[in-house]
């Protein structure tokens, strides 16, 4: 009886103080749904894309194409695609433009600067 006492105030305090060192989140619901507002095509599509390194997560519809998702991508004026799912290739942009989504659930690209500084952008199609 003993041995079972200790172990559930043992369990107890454990929990209480799993509970009380947890993280804070924050739960956010949106109302409206969201809206893609797409630039011309003679503006520019961003001026300064992320410059820290990590991956840029991009999620679209199943049907997207591979046009609106090139320009999707923000690339600064240093900056090219060097792979499209680890495989390299010359012009980026063509490739990307090409590339249809047909059933695929994502797209790594692999982007890299003049100044040698890499960075992933990751498309994900939801179905």
């Amino acid at each position: 009886m003993f041995l079972f006492r200790s172990l559930s105030v043992g369990l107890i305090g454990a929990c209480c103080l799993l509970l009380a060192t947890r993280p804070q989140t924050a739960v956010v619901l949106a109302n409206s749904p969201p809206i893609l507002v797409m630039p011309a095509a003679d503006e520019p599509t961003c001026d300064a894309p992320p410059s820290a390194p990590g991956v840029t997560v991009i999620d679209v519809a199943p049907s997207v194409t591979g046009e609106l998702l090139a320009q999707l991508i923000a690339l600064a004026s240093n900056e090219r695609i060097t792979a499209i799912d680890d495989v390299a290739v010359r012009d980026g942009h063509a490739a990307l433009s090409a590339l249809a989504l047909d059933g695929r659930q994502y797209v790594d690209v692999h982007i890299a600067s003049d100044a040698g500084a890499t960075r992933r952008v990751l498309v994900l199609a939801a179905k």
